[in-house]
């Protein structure tokens, strides 16, 4: 049984990894538009959002990809929406593979 246990814990750190979120297409971005896309154009462009919330009275979505490694540094990347009226309000895109924002 001690085996099996064991057995059971390497499987489950020999990838070292773990996934949290939904992954999206970074090189979206630059078509979401403040004042002018709408929820469904976000929708078209990226599914549907991995979380929404509410910040300052404004329906917030939020679209991320959250990569955690045990011995190598972490990959993410997230992006919240703001909407007023349904209209995108404003914006906030991060991530740490640099090349996603060199490219936008």
């Amino acid at each position: 049984m001690r085996v099996l246990i064991m057995c059971i814990c390497f499987s489950v750190l020999l990838p070292g990894c773990m996934t949290v979120g939904i992954d999206f297409d970074p090189h979206e971005v630059p078509n979401i538009h403040i004042g002018s896309s709408s929820q469904e154009d976000v929708r078209k462009l990226l599914g549907d959002p991995w979380r929404v919330g509410l910040q300052n009275s404004m329906q917030t979505w939020t679209y991320g990809e959250y990569k955690y490694y045990l011995f190598n540094p972490a990959e993410t990347r997230d992006l919240v929406i703001r909407f007023q009226n349904g209209l995108v309000k404003s914006f906030t895109f991060n991530s740490t593979n640099h090349d996603d924002i060199r490219r936008q």
